[in-house]
């Protein structure tokens, strides 16, 4: 626990230095320092990350070591895994890693694509990491690879998204989706970011999202119902996918906590308040926004069924930049709206931790430290 607690901290140090250095070169470094110690302790986390951790090694053990495509389609119509991710562990496996390895490969990739998303823009990157701790860094490096892979290739694909190159857009998603499933919500992204939305738009859309969130609370919408069905449609042919469906749906209390909505209204509130101001701090605000209305339905109306509800993480990257939008406009209250922010990821970090799976994350061990774990595999 100590260790979770001194990452965090070391974090919010990071961003204050990152606050008042103006030396762009310094900044960056101080990101790549704070991004490197993050992917170690992601990389190298040993016998940790849920069931899905073991789940992944056990594929990682029998997929082929050598490349071969018709040996990897062979695996895939045995195993119904994705194929992507089944080429890449394949990939890792056949230059001689380890699972170790490959993990510690996965979160390299992870965090050096993270680096250069975030250096696009001209935000305190710091900041966006403490938010990243908050809403990503367990469940996105110690347990999902797969989704992990898909989400950085849509954020590698949000310029083509910005100035409307839906082809090469479209090309990426069709690789988004086979790394992980769940990248078939993102070719309907456009239907959102292409069309101009209002304040008066927006207004509406959040008045929606309270709407349909009190109609799934007191059951007055059978969403449960209706996605388990297109989904029984969708995926009929796929075992592993028809499993997990079938197990969220079992699964009782499985929803978001309402924190989760109130926590994202208070940022949208103030965004609608001050729509016009944030629309013209730079070039990127109101696409931005565009995409943190992508996350609403699965604060409110698909706020029940957890399998759904994950999906909000492609859409992270617009949370930390809306309340960098908001400081910029309340310039008198930026240290307070940080420290509102840093105390409530702070809160959501070790809530996380100390509720997935009962706890099971708290004792981290790395594989650096035992000697009999090796990133390479062991030559018969």
């Amino acid at each position: 626990m100590i260790l979770y607690i001194d990452i965090f901290l070391f974090c919010v140090v990071m961003f204050v230095l990152n606050a008042y250095i103006n030396d762009i070169k310094m900044k960056k470094i101080i990101t790549i320092i704070t991004l490197a110690i993050l992917c170690i302790v992601s990389g190298t986390r040993y016998n940790i990350g849920g069931t899905d951790y073991f789940a992944y090694k056990a594929i990682f053990d029998l997929v082929p070591s050598s490349f071969s495509l018709e040996k990897i389609i062979n695996f895939k119509e045995s195993y119904n895994y994705e194929i992507g991710f089944i080429s890449f562990m394949t990939l890792i496996k056949s230059i001689g890693f380890s699972y170790y390895g490959f993990t510690l490969i996965n979160s390299i990739v992870f965090y050096y694509i993270f680096y250069l998303v975030i250096k696009r823009y001209n935000y305190n990157m710091n900041f966006i990491i403490i938010v990243f701790l908050y809403k990503m860094f367990f469940y996105n490096t110690f347990i999902s690879m797969r989704q992990s892979i898909a989400i950085l290739i849509f954020w590698l694909s949000l310029p083509y998204l910005k100035s409307k190159k839906y082809i090469k857009y479209y090309v990426l998603c069709i690789i988004m989706f086979v790394f992980h499933r769940s990248a078939i919500v993102l070719f309907m992204v456009p239907l959102i970011t292409n069309f101009k939305i209002s304040k008066r738009m927006f207004g509406i859309i959040l008045l929606g999202g309270i709407i349909s969130y009190i109609g799934v609370k007191f059951n007055l919408l059978n969403i449960n119902g209706s996605l388990s069905s297109i989904f029984n449609t969708v995926f009929s042919s796929d075992k592993v996918a028809m499993e997990k469906i079938a197990f969220y749906v079992a699964e009782k209390n499985s929803g978001m906590s309402i924190f989760y909505m109130l926590e994202y209204y208070l940022i949208a509130i103030y965004v609608y308040i001050y729509y016009e101001k944030i629309c013209k701090i730079d070039e990127n605000a109101e696409f931005f926004i565009k995409i943190f209305i992508c996350m609403l339905p699965f604060y409110t109306l698909l706020s029940s069924f957890s399998i759904v509800t994950r999906l909000k993480d492609f859409f992270f990257l617009s949370y930390p930049i809306m309340i960098i939008y908001i400081s910029k406009i309340l310039r008198k209250k930026t240290l307070l709206i940080y420290m509102l922010a840093i105390t409530i990821c702070f809160y959501g970090y070790y809530r996380y931790l100390v509720n997935f799976d009962n706890g099971s994350l708290i004792n981290y061990k790395s594989f650096i430290f035992n000697n009999e774990v090796s990133v390479f595999s062991k030559i018969d």
